[in-house]
């Protein structure tokens, strides 16, 4: 499964996220992007898209910004990582449509089991694997 991981903080968030990258690059094949002018003009691209995207929020600016994504983020399983917890941001976040949703403060262990549970429902889904679907997320 392929994986792109957007994060444009340099500090202790990004900290915390590496932390837990050779969870996630355990998993599947990981693409990073620190730019937003980079996701854009990749999402403005046709071509493939990547199965999943973790998108984390620097600040509600940024949250804005992803929203010029969102015909094309309805393709993929998106997990949103908010900068807080306020109305206005949850409700920014909900219209991206993620299926699901986390803050700064987590340790990401969160992000780590979202996407254990989207790499085995896809292992399921290949075909010759013998298995049927049997878990919805």
């Amino acid at each position: 499964m392929d994986i792109l991981l957007y994060n444009s903080d340099h500090g202790e968030l990004e900290t915390r996220l590496k932390q837990n990258m050779p969870s996630i690059e355990a998993l599947c094949s990981v693409e990073k992007c620190r730019e937003l002018s980079w996701l854009m003009r990749c999402f403005r691209e046709p071509g493939s898209l990547p199965e999943a995207i973790v998108l984390v929020a620097r600040d509600r600016e940024e949250l804005q910004a992803f929203t010029n994504l969102a015909s094309r983020l309805e393709q993929l399983f998106v997990i949103l990582v908010l900068p807080d917890a306020g109305e206005e941001t949850i409700a920014l976040g909900h219209s991206l449509c993620p299926r699901f949703i986390t803050y700064h403060d987590s340790d990401f262990q969160d992000v780590v089991a979202v996407l254990t549970r989207i790499a085995a429902r896809k292992s399921r889904e290949q075909p010759g694997s013998g298995g049927e679907l049997e878990e919805r997320l």
